[in-house]
């Protein structure tokens, strides 16, 4: 395989990399919308205020 070829196998697993987890944030985020799941430091954070 030469290292160009390479380089763009590696660039596309790194994309499907960034849309798995972007699904999974998005997947997270409604979870909390819907009063499912936590999400850590959220207390800290509000506690600060």
């Amino acid at each position: 395989m030469s290292g160009f070829k390479r380089r763009v196998v590696e660039r596309k697993g790194m994309k499907k990399q960034k849309e798995f987890e972007d699904k999974l944030l998005v997947e997270n985020l409604e979870d909390l919308a819907e009063g499912e799941g936590e999400v850590e430091g959220v207390e800290d954070f509000l506690d600060e205020e």
